[in-house]
């Protein structure tokens, strides 16, 4: 080929892919057939696009913030490839008006055959309803393929679609393992006992939610069934979805450390209903030794999320070292005695060995106080939110005392009304208000002494109340106020008396709000 030729070949292609020769736009229904706020949408070559949903994490906006995620079942059913273990989850995106909070893109179905031929087929064809059906019969490469390539487009065509960290616009790629167990569950649109369910709630049943078992005939075109709390369709069943990370074993609260082939969640059409859960992890094959080809399977599909260099500038950098630097500190001050001695022991040893397993010993110290910290953080969060359902209680009750204090005071002076029964309900309900104040208190002072610095405390009620807020539970910010008041009083002063709990309780109104 001439050059003249190679260069009439490029001029073409950059035609062809540039968004003024597109083909016609896609009828909006086989993109997204169920809009909804907040759904960020991205173009693709041929008139197509691709929807995503925001899910926003609760981990902090420094460089260095995550949070602790649980992934996995409380039995020890399948234990070696279920069981519960932590996770830690950061995402690459600011939050508008939200410091505390976090954010990346999922896609908010499989993608679909008329989106991965349009990527992938170099020719436009017409996307059909039939192209609504989720890819499959792909290798893992293929589905890496379809990322690169539509990034690649993006940044060509659609830069300013694509959300930005530090200026820089992300890119499509496969989710990780934490990624995808998060949105699926239901993040911060759930309640935390929700969370660690093996499904999230399914009020209108498994079926209406799940596509899976004999009934379902095959492999149904995205979004037929309902979605999630995040407005993600067909997180279980229909197929399998493949994940950017290979599968590991789980040793016993954490994973082992052989990668083995390809994990997938979420099941497919072909399993058992009751089968399928959050927690399902899957192993498949990369090559079947059998034809010496990639693996490809009729079940096996995928979904993508957009994601971001995690170090895009030197300012980026900078505001890196300097987080660590202040978690190192934190640590070393937890532990300062043991560090110097051990440093001390590591100049004057003249052995190698020695010196090495001295810096190692005292590297693993720093890790564990920085991991203690990480703990104590989930189990602060924790703890609000016991003081929460304890506040709420509180709350209720000292409403049932009332309306039982009024009804005897307006019915006393009526001899042929008998209140014995009211009054014995009365002395129950105050004895009953008597232990959950105690017990408020006593949660108020555990965690006064657990946590050795004010901004612990702080932050930890700062992520329980942007996760209140995405949950829609607005009338528990009130109580969630409330404790944590009595936890710097606690912190700073000394105790809450349970006159100082109940009067605080008080001025929250049945709307949940204070009172002024």
């Amino acid at each position: 080929m001439t050059y003249r030729a190679l260069l009439l070949v490029s001029a073409l292609s950059s035609i062809w892919f540039s968004p003024a020769h597109a083909a016609e736009q896609w009828d909006s229904k086989l993109i997204d057939t169920h809009p909804a706020a907040e759904d960020l949408t991205l173009p693709m070559p041929c008139g197509g696009a691709m929807v995503f949903r925001p899910v926003d994490v609760p981990a902090g906006s420094g460089e260095l913030d995550d949070t602790a995620i649980t992934i996995g079942r409380k039995d020890s059913q399948d234990g070696y490839n279920q069981f519960l273990r932590t996770a830690w989850l950061g995402a690459p995106f600011t939050v508008p008006s939200h410091k505390d909070l976090q954010r990346y893109y999922i896609g908010k179905y499989d993608v679909t055959r008329n989106q991965y031929n349009a990527m992938m087929s170099g020719q436009c064809t017409a996307a059909t309803a039939a192209g609504r059906l989720p890819q499959t019969q792909i290798s893992f490469k293929d589905a890496q393929d379809f990322a690169a390539n539509w990034t690649v487009w993006l940044l060509k065509n659609a830069r300013d679609k694509l959300p930005q960290r530090q200026k820089k616009p992300g890119f499509i790629r496969l989710p990780t393992d934490a990624e995808w167990s998060y949105a699926a569950r239901g993040g911060m649109k759930v309640s935390p006992s929700d969370f660690l369910a093996q499904t999230w709630p399914m009020s209108e049943g498994a079926e209406q939610y799940i596509a899976a078992g004999p009934d379902v005939g095959g492999v149904q075109p995205v979004g037929s069934l309902k979605p999630n709390p995040l407005g993600l369709y067909d997180m279980l069943g229909n197929v399998d979805q493949m994940l950017q990370e290979s599968y590991s074993l789980n040793r016993v609260g954490r994973l082992q450390g052989l990668n083995g082939g390809i994990l997938t969640r979420g099941g497919n059409y072909l399993a058992n209903p009751d089968e399928l859960s959050t927690s399902l992890r899957g192993e498949v094959p990369p090559y079947n030794p059998a034809t010496a080809d990639m693996t490809k399977l009729p079940t096996l599909g995928f979904r993508v999320v957009i994601g971001a260099e995690a170090l895009g500038s030197l300012e980026a950098t900078q505001q890196a070292q300097a987080a660590f630097d202040a978690i190192l500190t934190h640590a070393e001050q937890q532990s300062s005695d043991t560090h110097k001695l051990l440093e001390a022991l590591a100049r004057d040893a003249t052995d190698p060995a020695t010196k090495l397993g001295l810096e190692r010993i005292n590297a693993q110290i720093a890790s564990d106080a920085r991991a203690r910290t990480d703990v104590q953080m989930t189990a602060l969060r924790a703890q609000y939110q016991a003081l929460i359902a304890l506040g709420n209680t509180i709350w209720e009750s000292q409403n049932i005392i009332t309306q039982i204090d009024s009804y005897i005071s307006s019915t006393k002076s009526d001899p042929t009304v008998d209140l014995s029964g009211a009054s014995n309900n009365l002395a129950r309900h105050k004895t009953q208000l008597a232990g959950q104040v105690s017990g408020f208190i006593s949660l108020v002072q555990a965690m006064s002494d657990s946590a050795n610095d004010t901004p612990l405390l702080t932050k930890a009620a700062d992520l329980e109340r942007e996760a209140i807020a995405q949950r829609g539970q607005t009338y528990q910010l009130s109580f969630l106020s409330v404790a944590q008041e009595k936890v710097m009083q606690a912190h700073k002063s000394g105790l809450p008396t349970p006159d100082d709990v109940l009067t605080a309780l008080k001025k929250i109104t049945p709307q949940g709000r204070d009172t002024k």
